[in-house]
């Protein structure tokens, strides 16, 4: 790999307290490093602003039925989600779950999408692991969750539905209430497994969550319905639990919800759980009650909220979405009216954007090296053009697939709304994949990244989550 020296660099890092001061980044064998004598190239950022590689804490992108979700309603191809991405300055990319009867299937969507890292979490079916929890065999669900991540090729865990309710009369006795399993779940006791990820719902935010600090919820904006769960959802912050807000921006999103009965357009889907999900279309204006929640508790966020910022809605959307919320945060006057009377004085700057998108993602996600531009961390570095925005084919290509909405009246002066949408370039593990605001035709290494733990899988097979005959380990085992 070249030795990269970035200079005239006005640096946002807030792991390293860098808030725009103009300063030499080097880069080597994919890491940054000290400086060196002799780097085989300079790239001069003009002054321009530099960011660790953007990371999206979640947005569906290698589901089932996704081929054909594409063809019925054009949701991007693996192809156009890592470009989008690659375009917005990110480097990695979160899928928030899969099942056991999936995960192949899943690993195999996620390796499809170029330019970026994927990951993914192992989904806690309570069908399988209910009568851990109800008897409260803490080393039993130890032992079985990290066996779900290894045989998934996830991260950790997460669980989709926080109760479980059987319809037959002669299983109710197996149901159990969303208290029990958070009760449960906030006593593990094994960094591996922590956070716990939730996917975000009105039903948990009216729940109590002890221990918030164990957990993570995920798609929060989907779940703010009314003024209630908007400040349950900030004791939740200032209790230490960490969480995703997916803005919304009024343009369609893939929404994914369980629901008793089916709507009109909608892709139902069986992912092994104990729910179908279905898939739908949807839009949101931007005054809407599910658009506004997000933009309000943003405007409330503190400093030590562990608070990441991702596309809109549990489901991530359009990815594009992301570069038309950077542009209503760091500019008001590109806010449509709805917002820009919902947040009056609400002010959010580069730094803020570093953490938001950067930092928190990685810490979230227990990503050491990405999110920052300390010595050691890998070599993923974004450039933007602030004052002058990308040019050429690309940014055609890009006005194509987001096009942008006409100029507010009364908007002034403001730096080019496809800037953060078109970085002027990307170095991925010290790889260049965007110069000058163009793509330059390499492909930098990508990776499903993955926590190796130990796992016996003829243990495993005797375990109430392996013990079905599609779902066993050696059908399941998702190989690096």
């Amino acid at each position: 790999m070249e030795k990269i020296r970035i200079r005239n660099a006005a640096v946002y890092d807030p792991s390293q307290g860098w808030r725009g001061e103009l300063r030499e980044l080097d880069l080597a064998n994919g890491r940054v490093c000290r400086p060196s004598a002799d780097p085989d190239r300079v790239i001069d950022a003009g002054g321009r602003p530099v960011l660790a590689g953007g990371i999206e804490p979640c947005c569906w992108a290698a589901a089932p039925g996704l081929a054909l979700f594409r063809g019925l309603a054009g949701f991007p191809s693996p192809e156009d989600i890592g470009r989008t991405y690659a375009r917005l300055g990110y480097v990695h990319m979160h899928h928030p779950f899969t099942g056991l009867l999936t995960a192949r299937l899943t690993r195999r969507g996620l390796d499809l999408i170029p330019y970026v890292d994927t990951s993914t979490c192992a989904a806690v079916d309570l069908r399988d692991l209910g009568p851990v929890i109800r008897a409260n065999r803490f080393e039993d669900f130890r032992r079985q969750a990290r066996g779900l991540i290894r045989a998934a090729g996830a991260l950790g865990v997460v669980l989709p539905f926080p109760h479980l309710r059987h319809r037959e009369r002669q299983h109710l006795q197996k149901n159990l209430s969303s208290g029990k399993v958070l009760s449960f779940l906030s006593r593990l006791e094994d960094p591996d497994l922590l956070p716990v990820h939730l996917w975000a719902s009105p039903e948990i935010l009216h729940q109590e969550i002890p221990g918030a600090d164990r957990f993570h919820l995920c798609g929060l904006a989907a779940a703010l319905r009314d003024p209630s769960s908007l400040e349950r959802a900030a004791a939740f912050l200032d209790a230490g639990g960490s969480a995703d807000l997916g803005l919304g921006t009024g343009r369609d999103e893939l929404a994914v919800e369980s629901a008793s009965g089916m709507e009109p357009g909608t892709l139902s889907l069986d992912t092994g759980l104990a729910s179908t999900l279905q898939w739908r279309v949807r839009s949101d204006p931007a005054g809407s009650i599910s658009c506004r929640a997000g933009w309000k508790l943003l405007a409330r966020a503190k400093p030590s909220w562990r608070l990441a910022l991702g596309a809109a809605g549990p489901a991530g959307g359009r990815p594009g979405s992301l570069g038309e919320a950077a542009a209503w945060l760091l500019a008001p006057a590109w806010r449509p009216p709805e917002l820009r009377g919902l947040l009056p004085g609400f002010s959010f700057d580069l730094e803020e954007y570093a953490l938001r998108t950067r930092l928190q993602p990685a810490r979230i996600l227990g990503f050491d090296d990405l999110g920052h531009l300390g010595v050691g961390a890998r070599a993923c570095v974004a450039i933007y053009d602030l004052a002058a925005g990308a040019g050429g084919a690309d940014l055609a290509r890009a006005s194509a697939l987001m096009p942008d909405d006409d100029l507010p009246p009364g908007a002034g002066p403001v730096f080019p709304r496809a800037a953060l949408r078109e970085c002027w370039c990307l170095i991925k593990d010290g790889v260049p994949v965007r110069e000058e605001g163009r793509f330059t035709g390499r492909l930098p290494p990508r990776r499903t990244r993955t926590r190796d733990l130990e796992a016996n899988a003829q243990e495993l097979a005797r375990t109430e989550a392996f013990q079905s005959l599609t779902v066993r380990a050696e059908n399941l085992w998702v190989d690096d």
